[in-house]
Formats: structure tokens, sequence, C-alpha cells
């Protein structure tokens, strides 16, 4: 495994690369993305709780 800053990633970003260069996991730096790391359950919480609601509207199938 390697590590590999891309051009194209975000500041803070660096992905772990296997042999093959396919991008097998990310290393997010906290300083930099902490905030927003910490808001993903909230973020997948409310999406989920929308989903179902919509479900039960027939909106979403």
């Amino acid at each position: 495994m390697t590590f590999k800053q891309s051009i194209t990633a975000m500041k803070g970003i660096q992905f772990v690369v296997d042999d093959t260069g396919e991008k097998t996991a990310v290393i997010i730096d906290l300083a930099e993305w902490g905030e927003v790391w910490e808001s993903l359950p909230k973020v997948r919480c409310w999406a989920s709780a929308l989903l179902k609601a919509l479900k039960c509207h027939n909106i979403y199938s």
C-alpha cells in the first residue's frame, strides 16, 4: 500500500492505493475536515428519515 495525493484531490484528503493504483482507503485531515466529518451521522439520519417519508407517500420507490 502507498499513499497518494491526487492532483484533483481536495486539500486535506489523501488516498491509499494498492499495487495496481486502485484507491482502497482515504485519509481525512480532521483539522481541515473534522467539522464536516462529525456532521455526517446527522446528515445520514436526516436522509434516511426523508427517504422513509417519501416511500410512505409513494413518491420514491
